[in-house]
């Protein structure tokens, strides 16, 4: 035991690494590794049941002497050697030391960073994998996506963060997790003028599965919600989050994936497996994703892009048919999900973001030949929990027409489908019925999105999923509670992160903020302090930057999330990495729209203005 400290306490002085303070140094302490201490009786270490509970690879292979470095997690972050022969704690505290030196000669990345950054992610990861250096396609769960922290960005892991947790009771509830029931109703008011009267008393809300339900919570930390699905904008809805899944959805021919054929068209094959999430008389789509089951805009999208993965693989089958299935399969997913970054961060954002910020933020590289050489690999991708939960995404929630127009190749409006009366009912569109796909892509296509702003459809703040019901539930209550749910930080707090000017009271509410001075006094009769304001309600009140659907706070966080998907993403369509496009290979992408893939992918569609996300011009 003695010889261990001393071996590595020296290597740990040419080292450098900074140790975490308040680690006793006992006499049952066991320095075996160059980060951290734990305590055991032996010197011996039974390596295997560390890489049970180890979190994250740390070190790619190539050049260096080590095979692979690995997080372990056990009272405390341990830096260790995982492959080498591991006879006892000296031996795998100098290799640990070693493996720290090449680590950060490699990688120029201080030890204090990777210290502090591990810590946070204690004890939740899955087993160490292989992660393999030279592969060109990224994983189906989002792994391995980079080397130092493979896990960034697969699911059952943590939304990312923007500022602290903001939990109601001062943290106390957060950090030990006790007593958290799964369901916390909405509560209706006596004074509500469309529940009380029905004698609704309250709205159904189940919280998300957090790090505490996995079983994975730090103690003292708090609470962390998880992501259920892959961060990257990897198509997990078409091709899944999981190996599991991903194979299910496949037919292990050509590399294609299933389909069921009606009316002479393609759709996701229904799953056997009715749930109550659907109406008695429908069925699901047995798609990866169980959202594309919840409303016939969503269902028609995915559609749209597993027609064009076969598609696609069609096309390289004929052109390579020596090509086996998983090869067909993978290039097909590569260049489709290259397709999908390219039509939302060329097509879509610009529309949210506006031009301006999209250029400012290299949202839009000014490189437009070959590849775009701007992977960071110390930017998180992890979805942003603001992002997604805090209300900047889900504020074009309110862009969503209550009633669906149908539309034909002349442009003419057939009829019209209530939205509520077609929630989790997929297989509408492949019925042929009145909800026809192609008329219902054409409509999506022609039909103006409501104005994103404070106000909701009815349709889905009194509807929602209410089945066969009078009523449905409030998707804006049902924001505002997740957003809570969360602890997701205050507006005044995310506004100080953006370095965006905080408003001291109401008083200067409108001044500093732009909000209308009506809005202003009904956020005053809402919120005690200027300091409480919920972020989905005060920032959805912000008024439109030119050329963009948000206001300053919102689109900081839309801008900072993507910009995280873009250069976190050593896979992203444009990126200079291993397995990259070709010059060419990225001209033909570039060249990919939603109206491109309306042509390509919907039989009845013959032509399409060149911008489906805009507007039919009178031209």
């Amino acid at each position: 035991m003695t010889a261990g400290k001393e071996r590595f306490s020296s290597s740990h002085q040419e080292l450098g690494v900074a140790v975490q303070d308040g680690l006793p140094l006992g006499e049952s302490t066991t320095w075996y590794s160059s980060q951290a201490s734990v305590r055991t009786s032996s010197s011996k270490l039974d390596c295997g049941d560390e890489v049970r509970y180890s979190s994250r690879l740390v070190l790619r292979r190539g050049n260096m002497q080590t095979r692979e470095v690995r997080f372990f997690n056990l009272n405390v972050c341990t830096l260790a050697i995982h492959g080498l022969p591991l006879i006892d704690s000296r031996d795998l505290a100098f290799s640990g030391a070693r493996g720290v030196r090449q680590l950060r000669s490699a990688f120029r990345v201080s030890i204090t960073w990777l210290t502090n950054d591990t810590l946070a992610y204690q004890r939740c990861d899955p087993p160490p994998k292989e992660c393999s250096l030279n592969s060109k396609y990224r994983n189906i769960d989002g792994s391995c996506n980079n080397f130092l922290h493979p896990y960034w960005g697969s699911p059952e892991r943590p939304f990312g963060r923007l500022v602290g947790y903001n939990y109601g009771d001062d943290g106390k509830l957060g950090q030990d997790g006790l007593n958290l029931d799964k369901c916390v109703p909405i509560m209706i008011e006596d004074e509500d003028k469309v529940y009380a009267p029905a004698g609704i008393e309250c709205l159904d809300f189940q919280r998300t599965s957090t790090d505490k339900d996995k079983g994975c919570h730090s103690p003292g930390q708090p609470v962390k919600q998880l992501n259920a699905v892959t961060s990257f904008l990897d198509l997990s809805v078409v091709y899944g989050s999981s190996d599991e899944v991903a194979k299910s959805l496949r037919t292990f021919t050509g590399g294609r994936l299933k389909v069921a054929c009606h009316h002479g068209e393609d759709f996701p094959p229904q799953a056997d497996n009715v749930t109550q999430t659907c109406d008695v008389a429908a069925s699901k789509n047995e798609l990866c994703d169980v959202r594309i089951n919840q409303n016939p805009q969503l269902t028609s999208l995915q559609v749209l892009w597993l027609r064009e993965h076969n598609r696609v693989a069609d096309g390289l089958r004929d052109t390579n048919p020596h090509w086996d299935d998983d090869q067909l399969y993978n290039e097909a997913r590569r260049i489709t999900i290259g397709e999908h970054q390219h039509v939302t961060y060329n097509e879509y954002l610009p529309l949210q973001l506006g031009t301006v910020i999209m250029e400012k933020f290299r949202l839009l590289p000014a490189i437009r030949g070959g590849c775009v050489d701007d992977y960071d690999p110390t930017v998180n991708p992890t979805t942003l929990d603001e992002h997604t939960t805090g209300g900047a995404l889900r504020y074009f929630h309110s862009a969503v027409s209550g009633h669906l127009k149908l539309v034909n190749q002349k442009r003419n409006v057939l009829g019209e489908a209530r939205l509520s009366d077609w929630f989790n009912r997929p297989e509408s569109l492949a019925n042929n019925t009145i909800l026809n796909y192609n008329r219902l892509c054409t409509g999506l296509a022609t039909q103006m999105e409501e104005r994103v702003d404070q106000f909701f459809d009815t349709e889905i703040t009194n509807y929602l999923f209410r089945g066969g019901q009078e009523l449905g539930s409030d998707l804006r209550a049902i924001d505002i509670q997740r957003c809570r749910d969360h602890g997701i930080g205050t507006y005044n707090q995310i506004r100080k992160f953006c370095n965006l000017t905080v408003p001291r009271s109401f008083d200067d509410l409108a001044n500093v903020t732009g909000i209308s001075e009506k809005n202003v006094e009904l956020l005053r009769s809402l919120y005690e302090d200027v300091n409480d304001m919920d972020l989905t309600v005060a920032g959805s009140l912000e008024p439109h930057r030119p050329g963009a659907n948000g206001g300053d706070t919102y689109l900081c966080i839309l801008t900072e999330h993507f910009r995280r998907s873009r250069v976190g993403d050593r896979y992203f369509y444009e990126n200079c990495e291993e397995g990259k496009f070709t010059t060419e290979q990225l001209r033909e992408i570039r060249k990919t729209s939603l109206s491109r893939l309306f042509c390509d992918n919907v039989n009845a569609i013959k032509k399409m203005q060149r911008k489906a996300f805009e507007p039919v011009s009178s031209k």
